[in-house]
């Protein structure tokens, strides 16, 4: 479950990403992670949407980005015929860069993502993080003018295989730890790869199993991410909707659309695994190039296609991709990156200050130094709240927040964010009680049951954690049960046992005529804690 809730918590902030950051934040690096900065003139098709994502110039007046950044539950007013938008092609973005201004002709929506995000049994907001029925993340947005100046990159509709060589690129997130992505300046990040086989998206934590990885491998090309063994880029919020390059053509072709990525499910560093990028050749279950190409896309297919030098930056060759991803060996280090990364504190903190139902997610994972060569961790933290404050509620609510040892929390935009630090690293357990540790806390799983079920509930271990070792897992499980304080929709009901049996939840039922599940929730295999000191 908590994979899924990662998964659906990526999809969320990458729709965070395409308008609802706080712009007065600036910083000294972007966040791509991993790329490198590129050069004016570098990939100059590449464009950045102001106030949105990320994308690429791909015809006359067309724009591709990604369906999630123009569509939720319905299409974006941003992005309705007659709407305006600005776009910049510019490396460097600051508050001053000119943005050409463009009118919207039409918005396409790829027919997938309409049909799944329209379904009644679908969370629109987490139409791409379902991988039964994983959608095409794509959308391509006409203009009324041409789009001057920047050249036009072609779609390469032919199938990739695994071990091409690719070229990542976003504007991404602006700073560490602590740093939001700003609208007011950030800078055009690249790195070359090789295409993963998609069995890598079946690593622990992953929301992918082995019944439905065809579907995502249909959908999505995969990347390596900075915490896959031969680390690459990772893509961060304002990535979403930018181009994969085929790094054979020099960044002359766009093979993907940056869609969404994959944690370590909360042990790992807070660092996405894997990327996924939209596929746009013919060989989809809709034929997305085709379907591109009739709506005035410039497309090609394979060696047929354009080339331009490359960016100096990306000359060199990609790393070979790693076959098993091995994520952190150390108890305390693991232990520390999953206290930053866990907002279950927060969440409830957020509810019982301002009496309301809050959603948070975490991001940015990053190490923090301390003073005599210690560290820690942080991440950022994001909270949507379902009514907002009420003015001596907003007033209270920094001091409130920081009583509940959450210093820094502030309501902006609608929403609360903040940076959640774990104590510091040496002050975790180590070996087999860093692997006890790794269990849901009570506050963990109720928080998980709200965000299925969407209520509250309360909830109880029905016994003292056991350590397990079936079936392949060698790990801590405990037994708990979980009450409802009001019943959820016949739709939402139906949905409880599939979602809440991911990991780190198992054999989960519910009854629906007393409103409560029962199950167990299960730690990390203790191999990943080893008795080492970080």
């Amino acid at each position: 479950m908590l994979a899924r809730l990662l998964g659906a918590s990526l999809a969320l902030v990458a729709v965070a990403a395409c308008g609802d950051q706080p712009e007065e934040v600036t910083s000294d690096r972007s966040n791509l992670i991993g790329g490198a900065y590129l050069g004016e003139g570098d990939l100059p098709s590449t464009l950045r949407i102001k106030n949105s994502c990320t994308a690429a110039k791909v015809g006359p007046r067309h724009i591709l980005t990604a369906a999630h950044c123009v569509y939720n539950r319905g299409l974006k007013p941003a992005y309705a015929t007659g709407a305006r938008i600005e776009v910049s092609s510019a490396v460097r973005q600051t508050a001053t860069s000119a943005y050409l201004p463009l009118t919207i002709k039409q918005t396409h929506v790829a027919p997938e993502w309409i049909e799944r995000c329209t379904s009644p049994e679908s969370i629109c907001e987490a139409a791409g993080d379902d991988n039964d029925h994983r959608p095409a993340d794509v959308a391509l947005v006409e203009t009324v003018q041409e789009i001057l100046n920047v050249p036009v990159a072609t779609i390469d509709t032919s199938p990739l295989p695994v071990g091409e060589a690719v070229v990542v690129a976003g504007y991404g997130c602006e700073g560490s730890v602590g740093g939001y992505w700003s609208y007011a300046s950030s800078n055009l990040k690249a790195g070359v790869v090789q295409l993963l086989h998609p069995g890598a998206l079946l690593h622990r934590g992953s929301s992918v199993t082995v019944d439905n990885l065809h579907v995502v491998a249909d959908h999505d090309l995969i990347t390596p991410g900075p915490a896959w063994p031969t680390p690459g880029p990772g893509l961060c919020p304002g990535d979403s909707g930018g181009p994969l390059f085929r790094a054979k053509g020099g960044g002359a072709t766009v093979v993907g659309v940056n869609a969404s990525y994959t944690f370590s499910g909360g042990v790992g560093a807070g660092l996405p695994v894997t990327n996924w990028h939209a596929r746009l050749d013919t060989a989809t279950p809709r034929n997305v190039g085709g379907w591109l190409a009739t709506l005035g896309a410039t497309t090609c297919a394979g060696d047929t296609c354009p080339t331009r030098a490359p960016a100096a930056s990306l000359a060199a060759a990609a790393p070979a991709p790693a076959i098993v991803a091995r994520l952190v060996s150390d108890g305390r280090d693991s232990s520390c990156q999953r206290a930053a990364l866990d907002t279950s504190g927060v969440q409830a903190a957020i509810d019982d200050v301002l009496a309301t139902n809050a959603f948070c997610m975490s991001l940015n994972g990053q190490r923090v130094a301390l003073e005599e060569g210690r560290y820690t961790y942080g991440s950022v933290a994001w909270c949507s709240i379902q009514t907002q404050p009420t003015a001596a509620q907003a007033a209270a609510f920094t001091n409130a927040m920081e009583a509940r040892g959450f210093a820094g929390f502030a309501l902006q935009n609608g929403g609360v964010v903040g940076t959640i630090y774990s104590q510091a690293c040496d002050a975790f357990p180590n070996g087999d009680a860093a692997c006890r540790a790794s269990l849901p806390s009570n506050e963990k799983i109720r928080s998980d049951v709200k965000f299925v079920s969407g209520t509250r509930s309360t909830c109880s271990f029905l016994a003292a954690p056991q350590h397990l070792a079936s079936s392949g897992f060698d790990g801590y499980g405990v037994p708990f049960t979980c009450t409802l304080t009001s019943a959820p929709s016949a739709e939402v009901e139906a949905y409880i046992p599939q979602a809440m049996n991911r990991y780190p939840y198992t054999s989960v039922t519910y009854d629906a005529s007393t409103d409560t599940l029962v199950g167990w929730a299960v730690g990390a295999p203790c191999a990943t804690f080893a008795a080492s000191t970080p």
